[in-house]
């Protein structure tokens, strides 16, 4: 990598690829600029940071160019770099993960000549060298396509964070995770308690971007369905069912057609009056008039 100054025409830096690099065109060079100065290269399995500045005054009277370059940061990853591109103080990164390779090249054995298929590319986030989260990509015939197939590029709008990577058959969007997404994962992990809190914090800032009762009411069926089937004893299959009734005022408020619903489901497993009177009774009164 050779850099020039175009305002002097003069070289001011050269990188070089490293000792034990894999030849140039197997793998490409990925090149993108994370502020005026500083230029980040990615190429086979190595992101090299490299800052610009100016030299001291010594030295350009002395006939040295007015810039030059520094190595800041040399990070080497556990795959190939298909693409890279720049998130907040963290990289993206496009991971090519290359297929096993053969240890007998020579063997006549066809099923082992055959050659391997690629692995599904990744989404990486990289921060200061360490991985802090990877994503599988969902593209089609990725074990037919080689590191040099694919491209990332990150959206020219000002203030998006919108990502497309590039296959030789179609083209798929990336962004980073928002609140909404984030208490998604909670509920499908069965952390409803978590979600719940998140969605009505969310509902404050926001206003109802969130469902919170439908939340609230898969909690509300969780809790019932863990007390009636995964409790021992009583103590515990009332405590959960407590729980649930607990949350009833605060997920339906007023909608009486949801408390009706809840009602059942209380009076199926048997568990109306445990724990739950001060909540579901007066409403079931309500419900029935």
């Amino acid at each position: 990598m050779k850099l020039y100054d175009t305002s002097t025409g003069q070289r001011i830096g050269y990188v070089d690829r490293g000792a034990n690099a894999p030849r140039a065109e197997m793998f490409k060079c990925s090149l993108v600029w994370k502020d005026d100065k500083t230029l980040v290269i990615a190429w086979a399995d190595t992101i090299k940071i490299v800052r610009i500045r100016s030299r001291a005054r010594s030295q350009i009277e002395a006939g040295l160019p007015v810039l030059t370059i520094e190595m800041t940061g040399i990070y080497q990853v556990d795959c190939m770099i298909s693409g890279i591109a720049i998130l907040n103080s963290t990289y993206v990164v496009l991971a090519y993960i290359a297929p096993d390779v053969y240890d007998d090249e020579a063997t006549e054995d066809r099923d082992l000549q055959r050659r391997k298929a690629a692995n599904r590319p990744e989404i990486r986030i990289i921060d200061r060298g360490e991985e802090i989260s990877a994503d599988a990509l969902g593209l089609t015939n990725y074990h037919a396509y080689g590191c040099n197939s694919y491209t990332l590029i990150k959206s020219g709008r000002p203030g998006e964070d919108l990502y497309m990577v590039a296959s030789p058959t179609e083209i798929i969007q990336i962004r980073p995770r928002d609140e909404a997404d984030h208490i998604s994962w909670l509920v499908e992990h069965e952390r409803f308690e978590e979600a719940l809190a998140a969605a009505e914090a969310m509902e404050d800032q926001h206003g109802a971007a969130l469902d919170v009762k439908a939340i609230g009411s898969r909690y509300m069926h969780y809790l019932v369905d863990k007390g009636t089937a995964t409790s021992s004893t009583a103590e515990l299959i009332s405590g959960e069912h407590e729980r649930a009734a607990g949350l009833a005022p605060k997920v339906f408020g007023s909608d009486i057609a949801a408390w009706s619903a809840a009602i059942r489901i209380f009076i199926e497993h048997d568990q109306l009056k445990v724990g739950s009177r001060k909540y579901l009774c007066a409403k079931a009164r309500l419900c029935c008039r």
